[in-house]
Formats: structure tokens, C-alpha cells, sequence
């Protein structure tokens, strides 16, 4: 089950359970896949695993738990244990096994839970936005929720995987006791670690920073242009950001006040032809999250497309990194510039760092994590 299935515009959280579902269907199951948001689903040809499409009306998150519950009493009949993508099903899920639901449940953490994310644990911002009196009353009552009766239900749950390390310490530490296994996001990387055919002989002259990903305040891109504008040397330096979001014009804006509309190139969201020539034309990725960021698919892209990477050192994307990359402090700019000046001085670290990135990429393949799956699945049944 999961929230909607987009793979033309989607991100991880939408490929994963995708490719989770077809290699389950190759292996010799047979996958329905439950989506509560079907609007938004978009497919580029039929998958061969069946949709079954729930339209869901309100989004208010404790009336999605009891709707959930609903469809699993509905669908319990028809299979044989129910795999969720994503923590925003956990209460749901939870009280479904605490009222002895008959099948056994596996959740994939792909994020905290609204509780640790409030807590401060994965967020640092300088400058928090200010809720109204309604918000704060619903936050307050929500992290009582989950804390004193959502924990309960969610100790139910036969099992967990989680992205990274990071997440199954974030949510051990709330109080979880089932198990959680660390099972990284399925993505296919086969198409990155193939260099295509780019023509690339017009940036030669410069050292290309990229950015790909969502354009949203915890991703800390005002914090990547911020470093550049204090590159001693930011004449040689071109940095291309590719994505959209919320923050867009905000960054615009920025790099105008910077003075860096000669460094800076804002690429929209483009399909994975059009990323992957982006990699393959860089020489350094740069992800700046301010926030912990759970993992970062495209670190791993970018990793398996032979890039060097910067990643905050508080995330699952350092753990992911490995040694084929070097850390800076979450959202220090000064801190992130010196990284950044570290690898355009020394060509042999970036080539060093780049053959160690994609070797650690190899691991991330899905294709590596489809018995360990398969395993988890017939363990809890």
C-alpha cells in the first residue's frame, strides 16, 4: 500500500514500492498494489502487478489511519501480508495487528514520524516559520497521540525496514520494539552507471557543481548559493540546480542579489534521460540539506554516475556516501564552501572520491535487495 504510484514525475517514495511490486510479481507472487491517492497516479505503460485505486477525500491525517484500517479488514481475505511504503500509514497499520487483523504487516520507513521530525532531531533551521495558535494546538495534541496511544499500536507491526541507520535509530530511540532492518529505497541505478553519449566540451573550462532534487527549505539550496558567492576562486565555478518546489523563486531572487547569474543555472524537473546527462556532464554533486536527510536517492544516482558528493554529516545520505564523498556541518556555508574548495583544488581527491562513490553505488542497486525482501516477507508470514 502506499499514497500514489507517479513514475513520470515522481520521486523516490513513488519508484520504490513500484519496483518493489514488480520484482516480487517476477519472482512468482502475485502483488496487488493498494493506492489511497489515485489521482496522482501516472504510469508510463501498464505495470505488471494490478492497481487497486482508493479514492481518498480528506487528508486529515488520524481520519487516513482509520481509513486504513478499513481497507485492510476489507482486503485481509485476499492475500497474505500487507507491505506498506512509508510511515504516514504506521497508526493505521498498527491498530489494524492490535485488533488482531489476521495478516502480518511490514512497514517501510522512509522517513520519521510527525513526533521526531517536531522534536528538532531532524531539522535546523535558522529561521522557523511561525505556526498559528491552531497549528500548535494540532502538533501538541498529535505528538501526544502518538506518543502515549500511537506507539502502542505501532508495536503491533510484525516488522521494519527502514532507508538508512539513521531512521532505525531515530525511531528505536521513540520507543519502536518490533525489529527494523535496514533496507534502502529500491532504485535502479543501471541507467547512471552507463555513461551516455553527452556533449559536453562547452563546460570543460569550468568546474560544474550540481544540485538535483526537490527546491523546498530543508534542502538547504540557499545554503549551496550562499557558499559559492564566497568561492575564492567562483569565476571557474558553474552550479546547476535541477528541480522545482516551493523555494524556486526564493533561490532566483537569491542568486540576483548574490550577483551570480553568470555561476548559476536553473534546470526544471526532466525525465531520467535528461538527469542522467546533467550527472555525467558534472564534476562534483553537492546535496545541502539543512535537515537529516533520511537517505537521498539522488546521492545515489549521482554516486553511481561516478560524481564525487558533498552531503551534510548529519543524514543517511553521509552513511550512503561512504568514503566516496566528503561531509560539511548541516547547513553552514562557510563549512560547505570549504568542502566545495577542497575538491576544485585537488583533482586527484575528486577522482579518487568519484571511483570509491561508484563502487558504494553498486550496493544500492535494487536488484541486490530483492531476496533480502522476499525473505522479510516470507519470515513474517
Amino acid at each position: 500500500m502506499t499514497t500514489q504510484i507517479n513514475l513520470k514525475t515522481g520521486g523516490g517514495s513513488n519508484i520504490s514500492p513500484h519496483l518493489k511490486a514488480c520484482s516480487m510479481n517476477n519472482l512468482g507472487h502475485e502483488t496487488r498494489m493498494i493506492t489511497l491517492f489515485p489521482e496522482k497516479n501516472a504510469f508510463i505503460e501498464k505495470p505488471p502487478y494490478s492497481v487497486i485505486e482508493i479514492p481518498t477525500r480528506f487528508k486529515n491525517w488520524l481520519m487516513l489511519q482509520i481509513k486504513i484500517f478499513f481497507v485492510l479488514k476489507k482486503y485481509e481475505n485476499i492475500c497474505d501480508a500487507f507491505v506498506f511504503e512509508g510511515e504516514h500509514f504506521i497508526w493505521g497499520a498498527g491498530l489494524y495487528r492490535a485488533l488482531k487483523g489476521k495478516n502480518p504487516v511490514l512497514m517501510h520507513l522512509n522517513g520519521p514520524i510527525f513526533s521526531i521530525y517536531e522534536h528538532g532531531s531532524t531539522y535546523n533551521a535558522e529561521n522557523l516559520i511561525k505556526k498559528s495558535l491552531k497549528t500548535r494546538i494540532s502538533s501538541r495534541l498529535r505528538i501526544l497521540f502518538e506518543k502515549n496511544i500511537g506507539l502502542n499500536w505501532a508495536n503491533h507491526i510484525d516488522i521494519f525496514t527502514a532507508d538508512s541507520p539513521l531512521i532505525k535509530d531515530w525511531h528505536e530511540k521513540f520507543g519502536f520494539k518490533a525489529k527494523i532492518i535496514v533496507l534502502p529505497a529500491f532504485v535502479d541505478l543501471e541507467p547512471f552507471f552507463q555513461k551516455n553519449n553527452s556533449n559536453c566540451d562547452l563546460l570543460k573550462d569550468k568546474i560544474n557543481l550540481l544540485y538535483v532534487g526537490r527546491l523546498v527549505k530543508e534542502k538547504g539550496v540557499d545554503t549551496l548559493l550562499s557558499a559559492v558567492e564566497e568561492l575564492a576562486d567562483k569565476e571557474r565555478v558553474v552550479v546547476r540546480i535541477a528541480g522545482n518546489g516551493p523555494e524556486k523563486h526564493n533561490l532566483e531572487t537569491q542568486t540576483k542579489n548574490l550577483k551570480l547569474e553568470n555561476n548559476v543555472i536553473f534546470y526544471p524537473w526532466s525525465d531520467k534521460n535528461t538527469i542522467n546527462n546533467l550527472y555525467h556532464c558534472a564534476d562534483i554533486f553537492v546535496h545541502p540539506a539543512r535537515w537529516a536527510e533520511p537517505l537521498g536517492l539522488t546521492v545515489i544516482e549521482a554516486m553511481a554516475s561516478g560524481l564525487p558528493v558533498i552531503v551534510p554529516e548529519i543524514s543517511g545520505s553521509s552513511w550512503a556516501a561512504g568514503e566516496g564523498g566528503l561531509t560539511f556541518k548541516n547547513g553552514d556555508a562557510k563549512d560547505l564552501k570549504e568542502k566545495i574548495e577542497k575538491l576544485i583544488k585537488n583533482e586527484n581527491l575528486r577522482k579518487d572520491l568519484a571511483e570509491k562513490a561508484k563502487e558504494r553505488a553498486k550496493q544500492f542497486d535494487y536488484r541486490n535487495s530483492i531476496k533480502k525482501l522476499e525473505d522479510i516477507i516470507k519470515d513474517i508470514i
